[in-house]
């Protein structure tokens, strides 16, 4: 069985793929996968400069790069039962609340990028669980010592190479926690 965690940013997404059981995970891969170039995925950012049709140009948008997503995960998606989509999850405000100030339009893109990601996968038929990855190191540490989460991080490390971030590590950590 195979798992992934997934950190989405504008456009592109790590991806960490986990295989094995709950008890022997072993990470396979990471990958930088692209959907889109960043700039062309700022969609709250376009939006922003348009004077009308926000809401409909965002929801077409939106709905293209869902498809770019699905595209762009088609061919690391082969075994996979679940993924984890790491990131706060905020509920998106109307287009104009969110365009009228250039943070919110910051925050409002990666929340956009966590739940096109999502959706790309549940459209390829995978389970998909949102958490925080703050949230994932105390979940593990429930059930895993703090010696085979050590352990399962060092091997990653071995298997992929640098880079290997805290970023990666919790994409990691959150492929195991739903394998």
């Amino acid at each position: 069985m195979a798992t992934i965690g997934l950190v989405p940013h504008t456009g592109w997404t790590w991806l960490v793929r986990v295989t094995g059981s709950r008890a022997a995970p072993r990470v396979e891969r990471r990958d930088r996968v692209v959907a889109c170039e960043v700039l062309d995925g700022q969609l709250y950012h376009q939006a922003a400069e348009r004077t009308r049709d926000r809401e409909r140009f965002v929801a077409t948008r939106r709905a293209a790069a869902v498809g770019q997503a699905r595209e762009a995960l088609r061919d690391h998606l082969a075994g996979v039962r679940a993924a984890i989509v790491l990131g706060t999850q905020t509920p998106l405000a109307p287009v104009e609340r969110i365009v009228a100030a250039h943070p919110r339009i910051h925050g409002a893109e990666g929340e956009l990028w966590r739940e096109i990601f999502a959706e790309a996968c549940t459209a390829a038929g995978i389970a998909i669980t949102r958490a925080e990855a703050g949230e994932l190191r105390p979940l593990l540490e429930k059930r895993q010592p703090a010696a085979a989460i050590a352990a399962f991080l060092a091997d990653g490390k071995r298997t992929v190479g640098s880079p290997w971030s805290r970023e990666l590590q919790d994409a990691a950590l959150g492929a195991w926690s739903v394998l």
